[in-house]
């Protein structure tokens, strides 16, 4: 049964799982964006895959989980954490290596990877209790 509640976390799960499924692998693999490709010291194809896998899986699992966004929680939570600490490690490699400002710029991979913690912090079914605004709500 869907979950009509909370219409802007449902709308959030969607487009950032559709992102991560068609974007991800779009940019990295079959455009080869200059902002998404990590070519230092050289490309490494075996690791591009694996995270378009990773990203395309998870993609999957939000988009599923917009059905009942307060069941989801728990993995809504790991996608801002994972999503904030993966993308903060991608900014620091970018401003310190060379050649790779391309990733910190307006879409590129650096700005790409902070949207989903950003929007689904945001759009949290539990009133942004991260930033202790509210009590979380119950899943029953």
């Amino acid at each position: 049964m869907i979950n009509l509640e909370y219409p802007w976390a449902r709308l959030a799960l969607i487009l950032n799982g559709l992102g991560m499924v068609m974007l991800y692998p779009i940019n990295m693999l079959v455009i080869e964006r200059p902002g998404w490709i990590w070519s230092f010291p050289s490309r490494n194809m075996a690791m591009e895959h694996m995270l378009v896998a990773v990203y395309v899986t998870m993609g999957l699992f939000l988009i599923g989980s917009a059905r009942n966004p307060l069941r989801a929680v728990p993995l809504i939570d790991f996608v801002i954490i994972s999503g904030a600490i993966h993308a903060t490690a991608m900014l620091f490699d970018a401003l310190t290596m060379p050649g790779h400002m391309a990733h910190t710029m307006i879409g590129g991979d650096v700005i790409g990877t902070y949207l989903a913690p950003v929007t689904l912090a945001l759009t949290h079914p539990r009133k942004l209790y991260l930033f202790g605004r509210q009590k979380a709500a119950s899943l029953s």
